[in-house]
């Protein structure tokens, strides 16, 4: 959920640009929050295992691979009017080593296993690459994997950015860590909580369906 969150800004983001070329989208978060057994629990997502253990077919991949076609297909039809059937995905997926001990709930991530994971979506229409998906999970701030066009913040963030014409808009957001706590959760917070926040209105709101207004929105400023 918060990665849908996160498109649905995308998709308004990209409401400025007349022409839209390319998109990237790169999530980097900590999963040590994660309550115990959230789908399926660390190990079974890959953490803590052998670094052998994980590569693009794990079920960690698979996961997202199902929901990344329905999100992205989602995409595709928005900004090119085309159907899912049209667009391509290709999964890549690599483990990083743990440099530090880490225990998340009843899951202990020793140094040496995995530490985090780097998943890459690559989506295509035909020929032509439109979009770019990135997600790297990683459990402990010790552990976060902060590649070159990450984040910096070991907590985590998003960087978003969109090619077409008249240029190219990037946005980068990342958490203070000084501020941040190991008690905050994107999932709950990003998916859960805004959702729930939400309630109100729709309870107020004349019977229908109800759906995000993702044009773009401006705040004139005068001097």
């Amino acid at each position: 959920m918060a990665s849908r969150c996160s498109k649905q800004l995308l998709l308004r983001l990209a409401g400025t640009l007349d022409e839209v070329h390319e998109v990237r989208f790169l999530e980097v978060g900590d999963l040590s929050a994660a309550p115990d057994g959230m789908w399926g629990g660390l190990e079974s997502l890959g953490f803590g295992m052998p670094l052998a253990a994980v590569d693009s077919d794990h079920a960690i991949g698979l996961m997202q691979h199902f929901y990344f076609d329905a999100v992205l297909g989602n995409v595709a039809h928005t900004l090119y009017g085309v159907g899912s059937d049209a667009v391509r995905v290709v999964r890549h997926l690599y483990p990083v080593p743990a440099r530090v001990r880490v225990q998340a709930g009843g899951t202990v991530i020793e140094p040496g296993t995995v530490g985090a994971i780097h998943m890459t979506y690559r989506e295509s229409i035909g020929d032509d690459l439109f979009m770019t998906n990135e997600e790297c999970r990683h459990v402990g701030a010790g552990n976060a994997h902060l590649g070159q066009d990450h984040p910096r913040s070991p907590a985590g963030g998003h960087v978003i950015t969109r090619d077409g014409n008249p240029g190219v808009i990037e946005m980068r957001n990342e958490m203070d860590d000084e501020a941040y706590s190991g008690d905050w959760s994107a999932v709950t917070d990003i998916s859960v909580a805004a959702m729930a926040g939400v309630v109100p209105e729709l309870c107020a709101a004349p019977p229908g369906v109800v759906t995000p207004d993702l044009r773009p929105h401006y705040l004139l400023e005068s001097s």
